[in-house]
C-alpha cells in the first residue's frame, strides 16, 4: 500500500476514533499553479506546473473535547504533500503537525512538533507565502538556519513544549523548548529554545520571537554550534489598505574539527496591501538580506540579496481562490557579482 492511501486511511481511522471529541474538524489545502522562472545563467525551463505556488499543499485533522472547569484537550496531525510527485510528503509524515495538549485559564501547554514562536512571528505578520519578497529573500541569509525550527526537513519543532499565556489585555507571550533533542559531533545533546511576545490592540500588531537552534540540525558537517536569532515584524491597518513591516538579525557559531565559522546577517521588509474590491486584493512588497562573516581557513563571506514581488488574490468564494504573482530577486556575492532570478505564477488554491 503506498504512502498516500496509507494516509488517508489513518486520518479516516483518526476522524472515526475521535467521535468522541466534541469537534472533530479535517482541513486540506490543495494549491497549483502554472509557473516560469529565469535565472541568470541557467537554463531557462520554460513554463511548468507547480505545487505550493502560493501556499504549502497539506491535509490534516484536529479536535477538542471539554473536560469541564474551563479545560479543553485537544489534538492536531498536519502532514505536507506534493501533488507533483504522486502525491507524496514533502518532509517526514505528520512532521507539519503532531501535538497534543491542553488549554484553560492559566493559559495552553502542548507537547509534539508544531511551528516556532519565530516562525509564526513571520509568516502572521508579512503574510510569508511563496510568492513574496520576504519568502525568497530572508531564505538566503543565516536566519534561515532558525527559521527550520530543529527539523531541517519540514522548519518545524519536534519533542517540544510549549506554553502560551492566556490574553492580558493586547499582549501574550509563547515559550517553547525542545531539551536533549540532537547529538552534536561531540556526542552532546543540544537543546532547542524561542520565546515570542505578541501585541494586538487596534489597528496595530507587533510580534517580537527569539531562537537558539543547534547549528548541527541544520548542516550536520558542522559538529559543534548554535544560530541565535531574533525578529520584530508588525502590520498596520489604515482601513482603505495594510502596512506589513518586518526586521531579523541572526548570527551563526559553529565549527568543523579545528576550523571556525562564524557568520551574521540583518534583514528588512516592508509591504503594503490593498483591497480592490470584496474578492480581490492586490499587494506588493520588498525585502532586504545581508550575510556577512568568516568561513574559515581565511574564506570570507559578504553576500546581499534583495527583492520585489507583486501579486494579485481573488477569492472565488470561501473555499476556492485564483492568484497571480510576479517576483525578481537579485543575489550579490562576495565578489560583487550579480544573479537574477525572476518567477511568474498564476495558480489556484482550494482551501477547506
Amino acid at each position: 500500500m503506498n504512502k498516500p492511501i496509507i494516509a488517508l486511511a489513518a486520518l479516516t481511522a483518526l476522524t472515526i476514533a475521535g467521535s468522541a471529541f466534541a469537534e472533530i474538524t479535517p482541513y486540506a489545502v490543495i494549491d497549483l499553479a502554472l509557473s516560469s522562472t529565469t535565472t541568470t545563467g541557467v537554463k531557462d525551463k520554460g513554463l511548468e506546473v507547480i505545487g505550493h505556488g502560493y501556499k504549502t499543499n497539506r491535509f490534516g485533522v484536529k479536535g477538542s473535547t471539554d473536560l469541564g472547569g474551563n479545560l479543553i484537550a485537544f489534538g492536531q496531525l498536519e502532514a505536507g504533500f506534493d501533488p507533483n510527485d504522486e502525491g507524496s510528503f514533502t518532509g517526514n509524515a505528520w512532521a507539519r503537525v503532531a501535538k497534543a495538549g491542553l488549554s484553560g485559564r492559566l493559559g495552553t501547554i502542548a507537547l509534539g512538533t508544531d511551528w516556532s514562536p519565530y516562525d509564526n512571528s513571520i509568516n502572521d505578520a508579512l503574510d510569508y507565502q511563496r510568492l513574496s519578497a520576504l519568502a525568497g529573500v530572508w531564505s538566503r541569509g543565516t536566519s534561515a538556519h532558525a527559521d527550520r525550527g530543529n527539523n531541517a526537513t519540514t522548519w518545524t519543532t519536534h519533542r517540544s513544549i510549549q506554553y502560551q499565556t492566556p490574553q492580558m489585555g493586547a499582549l501574550s507571550a509563547v515559550v517553547m523548548v525542545a531539551p536533549n533533542d540532537k547529538m552534536d559531533g561531540e556526542g552532546n545533546y543540544t537543546t532547542y529554545y524561542g520565546f515570542g511576545l505578541n501585541y494586538n490592540a487596534g489597528p496595530l500588531a507587533l510580534s517580537f520571537a527569539t531562537e537558539h537552534v543547534p547549528t548541527s540540525i541544520q548542516n550536520p558537517t558542522l559538529t559543534v554550534g548554535f544560530t541565535d536569532a531574533w525578529a520584530l515584524t508588525g502590520s498596520y491597518s489604515l482601513g482603505a489598505a495594510k502596512l506589513f513591516f518586518g526586521y531579523e538579525e541572526a548570527s551563526a557559531d559553529a565549527k568543523v574539527g579545528a576550523v571556525t565559522i562564524n557568520a551574521k546577517d540583518k534583514g528588512h521588509a516592508l509591504g503594503i496591501a490593498v483591497p480592490v474590491s470584496p474578492a480581490m486584493i492586490f499587494s506588493l512588497g520588498y525585502a532586504y538580506e545581508s550575510t556577512a562573516g568568516d568561513m574559515g581557513v581565511g574564506v570570507k563571506v559578504d553576500n546581499h540579496a534583495s527583492g520585489i514581488a507583486t501579486q494579485v488574490k481573488y477569492q472565488l468564494n470561501k473555499i476556492a481562490m485564483v492568484y497571480f504573482g510576479a517576483r525578481q530577486l537579485v543575489d550579490t556575492n562576495t565578489a560583487g557579482k550579480d544573479t537574477t532570478t525572476n518567477k511568474y505564477s498564476a495558480g489556484l488554491n482550494f482551501s477547506f
